[in-house]
């Protein structure tokens, strides 16, 4: 069985993960967290008082 390009070896893929790590915790750091989330359980009562 020829291997493709996409396809990678558990080897592979295992060398890749702190890559992969590296780029979350880069976007997570990145992200705005001033952002202020409305309660959901206020959103919920309004739509049933309706």
């Amino acid at each position: 069985m020829q291997k493709t390009k996409t396809q990678l070896t558990e080897d592979e893929r295992r060398k890749n993960v702190p890559k992969l790590l590296e780029e979350i915790r880069l976007r997570r750091e990145s992200r705005q967290t001033d952002v202020e989330w409305p309660d959901s359980t206020a959103l919920i009562r309004e739509d049933r008082d309706r």
